[in-house]
């Protein structure tokens, strides 16, 4: 699978978990060239998350996160995610956040 990442009109709107938190602005999209469908978000976390995703500060600007487009709800002056702040450092670190999705998926591959 082949992945390009472009930029949209859509660059530097703010984005929001479901609590409320702006965790950073959209800055690109992960596009699957092969489907032409946006694979993800890539956001530009604020600096002051970094130590709660478990990510070092760089000397200067901050440290992109590429969100599933999974997690959207919503676009409109914000893109609003359906996931807290806590399900969003959980994914970044790799840990099972239990998406719905998962649920279907558990059963066929053991």
């Amino acid at each position: 699978m082949s992945e390009t990442k472009f930029d949209e009109n859509l660059s530097g709107k703010g984005v929001l978990t479901q609590d409320g938190r702006e965790i950073g602005k959209l800055s690109d999209l992960v596009v699957d060239s092969a489907s032409w469908r946006v694979r993800a978000l890539v956001v530009k976390l604020d600096r002051d998350l970094l130590d709660q995703f478990d990510l070092k500060k760089p000397m200067f600007g901050t440290v992109p996160l590429d969100i599933p487009v999974d997690f959207v709800s919503g676009i409109g002056d914000k893109v609003v995610l359906h996931k807290k702040l806590g399900e969003v450092i959980d994914f970044s670190k790799g840990v099972d956040g239990g998406d719905d999705d998962d649920d279907e998926d558990e059963g066929g591959e053991d």
